[in-house]
């Protein structure tokens, strides 16, 4: 492996994870999915002039863990200045490059000259790639009287983009593909994208930009969006609008396509490593998701069902009959039980007895969504956590104030009172344990 920024990426990551098993999960699970069904890279042309050294690094990196993305890049910035200095430019028409013969020159060059600039790059840092030839991507004209050379993908050439991953290189591919009279075509690369995503049915879709990721009405970073469970309310609140509602509108369109179990996660440059290996992520991570239920009581529940999956999240046992014995406030649960929420009733306080994720669901967001649907709906919750607990990030990061007592963090949300909430921070410690292993 090249030194450098390859190795400053690994470092970074191993530094994100505390005992191996996080990057070895999803190493295991990339891997399972075989060369183009692991994940599709759309760069813009703005990263590619910005942060050339960075995206290779992390692609690198992928690459020499054995991993073969295929990636896709635009080069607008490249295109405006080089068909400017050519005097060729035909302007834009409904938000398309208007690509007469003389501008598809220039765009067909500067494709080109980006792919090589980017497979440099990459090899540079350790990384083994493959230019796709512009005849992999066949394409029809959209209106040539009207656009010129633009085009929509038709048709991928699954066997030569295949080859290229089986050999355990990346495959590169430009926003230029082929009509059927032979004709190169300008392409909008997220166009390439989806299409590749379509034919090969990847687990991500990643977009790399200068962003990093949706950034809500403060400025802050979405971390992940449950689009069944939660765009329709982040539309209604103003947390998404515009441009960043479009977007998330054409992401569902496009995960309505594709598996339960592909996900588009929005990421920076620097971001592209932590992303794909760590639970926390850095960057957008926007899946089609499942709804979240709202149970009142146990009755409501498949309990044997909710029992396997706390089971499963801890690794222990709970005690024959122990749901049905809680004083239930509430329960939450995805409509797939791979997430869930108990509250239970302490005195006048709401506890949250267990928060748990299905180990084969960490790193797909659901907690992020199940946790601002049960604040939304109690303003006050206070729960604990073992200071072993890995979650305890998660908790830290949501937490409005903690306190340590022996094996015990003790959490709350929302302003409680001093007295109240010294006297219940008591009696969440004095609780008995609640799986069978720690009993004794």
């Amino acid at each position: 492996m090249a030194d450098g920024p390859v190795k400053t990426a690994l470092t970074e990551l191993l530094g994100q994870i505390r005992d191996g098993k996080e990057i070895r999960t999803y190493l295991d699970r990339f891997g399972a999915a075989g060369g183009t069904s692991f994940a599709i890279f759309k760069l813009g042309g703005a990263v590619l002039r910005d942060d050339l050294e960075t995206v290779a690094a992390g692609l690198a990196l992928l690459n020499t863990v054995g991993l073969t993305p295929i990636v896709v890049h635009g080069a607008g910035p490249q295109l405006d200045e080089a068909i400017a200095a050519a005097g060729v430019d035909a302007g834009k028409k409904d938000g398309l490059r208007v690509s007469t013969p003389e501008v598809m020159d220039v765009v067909s060059t500067i494709a080109m000259r980006t792919t090589i600039a980017l497979s440099s790059a990459i090899g540079q840092q350790g990384g083994h790639t493959a230019a796709v030839p512009p005849a992999a991507i066949r394409a029809r004209i959209v209106d040539e009287e009207k656009y010129g050379r633009v085009g929509d993908p038709l048709a991928v050439d699954l066997e030569t983009i295949s080859a290229i991953t089986d050999s355990g290189s990346i495959p590169l591919i430009s926003n230029i593909g082929v009509d059927e009279a032979g004709r190169l075509v300008n392409i909008n690369a997220d166009a390439v994208a989806r299409a590749l995503a379509l034919a090969f049915e990847p687990l991500k879709i990643v977009f790399v930009t200068g962003t990093g990721g949706l950034l809500d009405n403060e400025g802050d970073l979405i971390t992940s969006i449950n689009l069944n469970a939660e765009l329709e309310q982040m539309i209604k609140d103003g947390t998404v609008h515009s441009g960043m509602q479009l977007k998330l509108e054409e992401i569902g369109k496009l995960l309505s396509e594709l598996p339960p179990s592909t996900s588009v996660s929005i990421t920076s440059p620097d971001g592209i490593v932590r992303e794909l290996f760590t639970h926390g992520g850095q960057g957008t991570l926007v899946r089609l998701g499942e709804q979240y239920e709202r149970h009142e009581t146990i009755e409501d529940v498949d309990v044997p069902r909710l029992k396997r999956l706390i089971e499963r999240a801890f690794g222990k046992t709970l005690p024959a009959g122990y749901l049905e014995s809680l004083p239930i406030h509430r329960i939450y649960v995805s409509e797939g039980y791979r997430t869930a929420a108990v509250l239970i009733k302490l005195g006048d306080a709401v506890l949250l007895d267990k928060f748990v994720v299905d180990p084969d669901a960490r790193g797909e967001g659901l907690t992020h969504g199940l946790w601002r649907l049960m604040i939304e709906d109690e303003p006050v919750v206070y729960w604990r956590s073992r200071q072993t607990n890995g979650f305890n990030g998660f908790y830290m990061s949501h937490a409005d104030g903690f306190v340590r007592r022996g094996i015990w963090n003790i959490f709350w949300t929302g302003r409680p009172g001093l007295g109240e909430a010294a006297s219940i921070i008591e009696d969440v410690v004095a609780r008995t344990p609640s799986f069978i292993e720690d009993a004794s």
